[in-house]
């Protein structure tokens, strides 16, 4: 496993630090490290979202090193009825015995339990389980974006195998297959203070590439879904994660798909989703119309 290489240049440090802040689509971020002072081990998790369960999680502190992503206002039979429920709830953070283990996904418990029986961090990502029919050792599989699984773990026992770790799946671009990787510390105290290292799933094109293929994916059967993020693209302008000119684009790749959809719908005179694309359609013509006021 590669060690994780500590920058000690200050520019290079605030360069990299620049490269995150300027990372329009961070989308899931693991930052971890040690204080200043070198006196206290730091685990953080940030999660952003583009789907509307995504937008409405929020972090709850179950005690005793637990923490759960989980929406306010819906009862967990409302939020397993949530597409692509397993990625969106699950418990981020597991801490207990001196382990304290962080991750992007469902992965993070029995990454905890493998660690406690001794394994190191690879070990213990690559042995992760299928659960719900979604395995926990490989990248999620939220077609077409394959999210990365993250996972960090700080082990301040004396027999540690990862005393410092952070571990990434991603997916081979050419197959399905996983490709591991992980980035360890063979001694925390090796771990220079004040300095964090981080690991993110998304850098700011790829939510270019998800919404251009999400479009590909677009036709009458996944209209609905279609619609929904495309709803989400005037949020994405007013925060700055996409510019006018991108927007502008993908509405005029989403007009040339809804053109044939509309078309189809009418041959098999289903005439009840229309009024839905036109009502799209009239909103995002909108924004576009308030943004050039703006400027």
């Amino acid at each position: 496993m590669p060690e994780l290489q500590v920058c000690r240049d200050f520019p290079e440090l605030y360069e990299n630090a620049g490269a995150l802040s300027d990372n329009i689509y961070p989308g899931r971020i693991v930052l971890m490290g040690l204080s200043e002072r070198g006196d206290v081990a730091i685990q953080a998790y940030a999660i952003m979202g583009r789907s509307t369960g995504s937008h409405s999680r929020i972090f709850v502190d179950e005690g005793l090193g637990s923490v759960r992503t989980t929406a306010p206002g819906k009862t967990p039979d409302e939020m397993a009825a949530t597409k692509n429920a397993e990625l969106i709830y699950y418990q981020a953070a597991k801490a207990g015995e001196g382990v304290y283990v962080i991750s992007n996904g469902a992965q993070t418990v029995p990454v905890y339990e493998s660690i406690l029986q001794g394994n190191d961090l690879d070990v213990a990502v690559k042995s992760s389980p299928t659960v719900g029919g979604v395995d926990l050792s490989k990248y999620e599989p939220d077609d077409p974006n394959f999210t990365p699984r993250i996972t960090g773990v700080i082990d301040l026992r004396e027999e540690a195998a990862t005393p410092f770790g952070l571990a990434v799946v991603t997916k081979e671009p050419a197959s399905d297959e996983p490709v591991h990787t992980t980035y360890t510390a063979s001694d925390i105290r090796e771990v220079v203070p004040g300095v964090g290292f981080v690991v993110q799933t998304y850098f700011g094109e790829m939510l270019i590439n998800s919404i251009e293929k999400q479009l590909d994916y677009l036709d009458t059967d996944y209209f609905s879904e279609g619609e929904v993020y495309a709803h989400n693209w005037p949020k994405y302008l007013k925060a700055g994660l996409l510019t006018i000119d991108e927007y502008k684009n993908l509405k005029n790749i989403l007009y040339t798909k809804l053109a044939g959809i509309k078309s189809r719908f009418i041959e098999n005179k289903d005439y009840e989703p229309l009024s839905a694309i036109n009502e799209m359609i009239d909103q995002l013509d909108q924004v576009e119309a308030n943004y050039a006021i703006l400027e």
